[in-house]
């Protein structure tokens, strides 16, 4: 999985994977549908970028 710079954030290529849990520990955390059962730990506001609509999300 390569990263990819997008103005001054980073563009993670999730495409083709579901989010199978989340997780919320005091951080949140994304666990996917892959037979690794990667995850992503979110600790700061993200944007998700779908279908040319962005969305800000504050993790707390």
């Amino acid at each position: 999985m390569e990263l990819k710079k997008k103005g001054r954030y980073l563009e993670l290529p999730i495409g083709g994977l579901c989010i199978e849990q989340i997780v919320f520990d005091g951080l949140l955390r994304l666990v996917f549908n892959d037979r690794e059962k990667s995850f992503l730990d979110l600790h700061n506001d993200f944007i998700v970028d779908q279908f040319n609509q962005e969305s800000k999300l504050h993790p707390n």
